[in-house]
């Protein structure tokens, strides 16, 4: 299911994208009540270059201030001002984007995930 406010925000609910769908977008938001923002769906809009609003003091994936925002569960205040900030500074989306991507590849390409293999094996890549 999916809804859209004020032709400006999609709201989608556990929703399956495509690569080049998340590149449609300029901002990807995870808000999670209980402050654990991990799933498939941060790293992949990452990959595609998107910054990440999400909840949780605590992230290993999200970054900060660098590849996006994180911000406390059950604040739609400081969720609502973060997106705000990064949909009216291209800049900044661009550069948080842009690291959130270097920061995905880094992790989760298929070389990373072959050598963490090897290195969990103890076999030199």
């Amino acid at each position: 299911a999916d809804c859209t406010l004020e032709g400006q925000i999609r709201v989608f609910f556990d929703r399956q994208m495509t690569l080049e769908q998340y590149r449609q977008y300029q901002v990807y938001v995870r808000a999670d009540e209980a402050g654990c923002p991990w799933g498939r769906d941060v790293i992949e809009a990452m990959w595609a270059g998107l910054p990440v609003v999400a909840t949780g003091n605590s992230q290993e994936f999200v970054l900060d201030n660098q590849t996006g925002f994180l911000v406390p569960p059950r604040r739609p205040d400081l969720l609502s001002e973060r997106v705000t900030m990064l949909l009216r500074d291209p800049r900044l989306r661009q550069t948080m984007g842009q690291a959130g991507r270097t920061r995905a590849l880094e992790l989760f390409s298929p070389t990373a995930q072959r050598n963490k293999l090897l290195a969990a094996f103890g076999i030199a890549g």
